[in-house]
């Protein structure tokens, strides 16, 4: 019976934080401290009713309690403990996505021609091979290996270094046919 609270508890919190306009709410309120649905809707920029509909739904998620401010004669929001975890657990998984090494719009992506990628593989397929054996050889031949003499390292080096001259030699041939 518990089980069953526990998941429809997680599946309102899921739900809750399933729009961006409710995460925005809760950072909002962590980071200036309890406000009103008007205060809200004013720093957001957004229809007052908008705002008052997700507060409700972040109050049925256990995100916000709500508070009497006699003052002004509001209601104030304020972040239970849940939320505060949540945030700061968003607020770290932000953190940790890598960032693109290299960003290119797909629209330019779509104009560059198979003739001018043409040349770039076929030097690929042509030295690539060879320099991945040269690589593999130098590797082998300075890594500690236990059990391997000096000859051993000398030999495996030699091996590789006849592949990728082997390769080039056939990158070669091919290239006299075309």
């Amino acid at each position: 019976m518990s089980w069953v609270i526990i998941v429809n508890k997680d599946k309102r919190l899921i739900e809750a934080l399933g729009d961006i306009t409710r995460y925005q709410i809760l950072k909002l309120i962590k980071d200036e401290g309890p406000m009103s649905v008007s205060d809200i809707a004013i720093k957001l920029e957004k229809h007052r009713a908008t705002i008052d509909k997700h507060v409700k739904q972040l109050m049925k998620a256990g995100l916000l309690i709500r508070r009497e401010d006699p003052k002004r004669g509001v209601y104030l929001y304020i972040l239970t403990d849940t939320a505060l975890k949540v945030i700061d657990t968003i607020e770290k998984a932000k953190g940790e996505v890598p960032r693109p090494i290299v960003e290119m719009p797909i629209k330019k992506l779509k104009r560059i021609s198979i003739r001018k990628i043409a040349p770039i593989i076929k030097k690929a397929i042509t030295y690539g091979p060879s320099i991945f054996f040269m690589i593999i050889g130098m590797i082998g031949f300075i890594a500690p290996i236990p059990g391997v003499n000096f000859i051993g390292k000398v030999m495996w080096l030699v091996i590789m270094l006849l592949i990728a001259l082997l390769w080039n030699m056939l990158m070669k041939r091919v290239a006299s046919l075309e």
